[in-house]
């Protein structure tokens, strides 16, 4: 019997070129946040490195990651590709690369809060 993939809540897409040092330590922290009804997009935008591979690695372990290939065109076109598959009722964006500070690429905010009350939209006239 198949199963009907539900919409998640949150699509977190992540672009990445030439990040195969942080690309798991990004991908566990988004990974790791205390929502789970979430999808993560991995954009691998054209990297000659082996972040496509990684990125492959979790989608086989975890069936929230997707991930999709493309030709290098950029953090801009990698963002948009990942928006063009993203399911969620929300989205957000993850850097795979450390800050300047050292922080996580995707801090462990609570995501849950947030997403409980509805967000204030102005929309225009």
């Amino acid at each position: 019997m198949w199963r009907r993939r539900r919409t998640p809540r949150l699509s977190v897409v992540v672009p990445v070129y030439r990040v195969e040092a942080w690309l798991p330590a990004c991908l566990d922290s988004v990974l790791d946040s205390q929502l789970r009804d979430l999808e993560v997009m991995v954009v691998d935008d054209g990297s000659p490195d082996g972040s496509g591979e990684i990125a492959e690695r979790y989608a086989a372990r975890d069936r929230r990651v997707r991930v999709i290939h493309t030709d290098n065109h950029g953090l801009g076109a990698a963002r948009n590709e990942g928006l063009r598959h993203a399911e969620g009722a929300f989205v957000g964006f993850a850097d795979e690369a450390p800050t300047p500070l050292g922080e996580p690429p995707f801090a462990r905010v609570p995501t849950e809060s947030m997403l409980a009350e509805p967000p204030s939209i102005v929309r225009p006239v």
